[in-house]
């Protein structure tokens, strides 16, 4: 996984200037490209010695020689120097982020249009385009560690292009680079005000999980509650979890660090929870979630607790592990959250609808603006339905969804989808960028049941 925060870097006060090219010349482009390790490039039009300047110049930037770029640069303050060259230095770095950052520097190549050559006296211009690859375009999926999103980087077909203007002066017969050159370097290396941290995707090595001392995952007349997870290796995480009411945030644990095979989530009075007369949790469902420090949530299940004549349902069976939603690539939209949405009362715990329910939805709750996106909807039947049986082919709903805006503001994609018979199975739910992605690629997965239960059991 990858995060990333922009650091606030100012390494001269920059101002952010765009100079594009023009395409709608008639004659063709005379151009220089990267792959010259000459530093005296031959050339038919414009002025050798300029040109040869913006080569050297250009390759600088390429090779991320802060060094050589402030020697080419004229009016840079001992300060701004500094502070340029530490910025482009990844010797200080985590292993992780300067090994990715190396990568991105490595996709950099340039041309130079020669034909957009001005030179008036002592000064000049010319446009040079650079490229870089940008992994997070297309189609991804998920990694946890450096070397794969390195591997993902030296693979990218998609490139961000950027043409910019820089100026040179002659100063004692030597061309030097205009200060301001710097500044439009902004976003060809905004991969350098990037942190990337690769954290293992913690849930993928848990075997089960079980409410210690339930009856078969229901509780009665109980003191306390506990969620175990069991892991098959020994992650290194730092968890938390939180404890839910009836669909109210109860209890926010304290982040521990975690490296053991079993996490336990507990709930009694300690933490906060009411009881009866008799030191009984009171009744209701309850739902631990378990969550990593940097938000993303490994682990949601549900309990139902009795006290004395208050039966308990039968037992919550889930058939995957984890939480009901998988974000495999966020960068689509702005989320906020998601959800199965109880539009009948019938949503038991998220991911659980009861067998009476007319109609099931998946919420995606928007910050800003967001792209339609493609869904699909698959139905695997029966009671102990596996998501092994999908059959990719045949969806009970797909197409495309767009941004639902609401009078107070709020935004959501909707996935809505009503049965002529509820039938008992497992739903499963892709957002992707496109059909061919849902397999392979898809943004979100989302799975929900319906169980052999009636909704006035629990309500």
């Amino acid at each position: 996984m990858v995060t990333m925060r922009k650091l606030v870097a100012a390494i001269i006060s920059f101002v952010l200037i765009f100079s594009m090219t023009s395409c709608s010349k008639a004659e063709p482009q005379a151009i220089i490209n990267s792959n010259s390790d000459s530093q005296e490039v031959n050339s038919k039009s414009g002025p050798q010695d300029i040109i040869n300047a913006v080569d050297v110049y250009a390759k600088s930037v390429q090779h991320l020689d802060g060094e050589r770029l402030v020697n080419l640069t004229k009016g840079l303050d001992d300060r701004a120097s500094a502070r340029f060259k530490d910025h482009l230095d990844l010797s200080n770095l985590k292993y992780d982020d300067a090994l990715v950052k190396r990568a991105f520097a490595e996709t950099i190549i340039y041309t130079i249009d020669e034909n957009s050559i001005k030179v008036s006296g002592k000064n000049a211009s010319c446009n040079v385009t650079f490229s870089i690859a940008n992994p997070d375009k297309g189609p991804k999926k998920l990694v946890d560690n450096a070397e794969a999103y390195v591997q993902r980087i030296k693979d990218c077909q998609e490139k961000d292009t950027f043409t910019l203007t820089f100026a040179f002066e002659k100063v004692s017969g030597r061309w030097l680079a205009s200060k301001d050159n710097l500044d439009l370097l902004e976003d060809l290396y905004s991969f350098l005000d990037a942190i990337y941290e690769f954290v293992p995707n913690t849930e993928k090595y848990i075997t089960g999980t079980s409410w210690l001392y339930s009856n078969k995952g229901n509780y009665e007349n109980c003191y306390v509650i506990e969620l175990d997870l069991w892991f098959d290796e020994h992650p290194e995480a730092i968890l938390y979890y939180t404890v839910s009411k009836d669909g109210t945030e109860l209890y926010k644990s304290n982040k521990t660090s975690f490296k053991d095979k079993l996490f336990r989530a507990e709930f009694s009075s300690k933490q906060g929870a009411k009881t009866t007369d008799k030191g009984y949790i009171e009744s209701g469902n309850y739902t631990i979630k378990v969550i990593r420090d940097d938000g993303h949530q490994v682990a949601e299940e549900s309990t139902y607790v009795a006290v004395d004549n208050k039966k308990a349902p039968p037992v919550i069976t889930k058939t995957w592990k984890g939480p009901s939603t998988t974000i495999s690539d966020p960068s689509f939209a702005p989320i906020a959250s998601t959800g199965w949405w109880n539009y009948d009362k019938t949503l038991i715990s998220d991911g659980v609808y009861a067998k009476d329910t007319k109609k099931i939805g998946f919420a995606i709750k928007l910050l800003n603006t967001a792209p339609d996106v493609y869904y699909a909807l698959y139905f695997v039947p029966g009671e102990n339905a596996d998501i092994k049986d999908l059959d990719y082919s045949k969806p009970v709903s797909e197409g495309k969804v767009s941004q639902a805006i609401y009078p107070d503001g709020t935004s959501y994609y909707n996935i809505d989808y009503a049965p002529q018979t509820t039938e008992l199975g497992m739903y499963v739910l892709f957002i992707a960028k496109d059909k061919a992605a849902i397999k392979d690629s898809p943004y979100i997965t989302a799975k929900c049941k319906v169980i052999d239960q009636d909704s006035k059991t629990f309500n």
